[in-house]
């Protein structure tokens, strides 16, 4: 029983430490809109300055708070890409482009060619 506090403290303390970042998220969000609401930016841009090294919070109000935060800052949003899906557009867009160029290589052979796009395409 004397070392059931010893074993709880080596088992929490990874636990503790992921709701400490959430704490401190909230804590920042919560001095961010307390910052804009005083017009204070020298605060709003500290503050804003910690979030940008944070992950963007999953929770869509705290998100929110995260996305005014940076655009109070900065001046604009940070934009989320999502690398697969743009490598794949980028691919449909070559596919496309490759298939286009043949069609006007079909059709209009020496324009094909003259075009700078289509030339290097049709040459490799």
């Amino acid at each position: 029983m004397k070392y059931l506090p010893l074993i709880l403290a080596l088992l929490l303390p990874s636990q503790s430490c992921a709701d400490i970042d959430l704490f401190r998220l909230k804590a920042l969000l919560e001095i961010c809109e307390t910052a804009k609401l005083s017009s204070d930016p020298g605060t709003v841009n500290n503050i804003a300055s910690q979030l940008q090294s944070a992950e963007r919070p999953s929770n869509t109000l705290l998100a929110k708070k995260y996305d005014e935060c940076l655009f109070t800052a900065f001046g604009k949003n940070k934009k989320i890409i999502n690398i697969s899906n743009l490598i794949t557009q980028i691919s449909k867009t070559a596919d496309q482009l490759e298939k286009e160029c043949r069609d006007l290589l079909a059709v209009a052979p020496p324009v094909a060619v003259a075009n700078p796009i289509c030339k290097d395409i049709l040459l490799r």
